[in-house]
């Protein structure tokens, strides 16, 4: 069930087998055929775990799929990038795939299943391939409405 219009709620990026990575508190803006959309204003704090890890300087919102590996972040304003996916948009142009190291580090040190692993490569690959063509909702085409519908929730 997707929740209404406005209600809060704790969006967080988890981390293998079931961890913590990064969350915060947003708002939901609405869905689309992209998945459910939610966003937090400047000022809103991320935390890993129990811990504030920093406070997120501006407006952010986010892409959150019913049946794909991603979530993506746009970041209005922010002065070097535009989408965070683990796939950067620089915002002075140009797609990278990051953070490829980490996913070894961990693949091995937290023993991944393979079939983890393919469905993660899998997944970078289609995801990078779609960033790259400005495939929706991986453009800040079809992240401009809902930036403008944060706007309007925090005020």
């Amino acid at each position: 069930m997707t929740p209404a219009v406005g209600t809060r709620v704790w969006v967080e990026r988890r981390k293998w087998p079931d961890a913590p990575h990064y969350g915060a508190e947003g708002v939901v803006l609405g869905e689309d055929d992209h998945g459910l959309w939610a966003g937090a204003g400047p000022g809103h704090p991320v935390h890993r775990g129990d811990e504030t890890v920093f406070i997120g300087e501006h407006p952010v919102v986010w892409c959150i799929p019913r049946h794909d590996w991603f979530m993506a972040h746009f970041v209005a304003g922010h002065p070097r990038l535009d989408i965070y996916i683990d796939v950067v948009v620089w915002s002075g142009g140009g797609v990278e795939l990051v953070d490829t190291d980490e996913f070894e580090q961990h693949r091995i040190e937290l023993a991944y299943p393979e079939a983890l692993v393919a469905d993660a490569r899998r997944a970078a690959t289609d995801v990078l391939t779609r960033v790259q063509a400005g495939m929706g909702p991986f453009s800040l085409v079809a992240a401009s409405p809902w930036l403008s519908a944060l706007g309007d929730a925090v005020g």
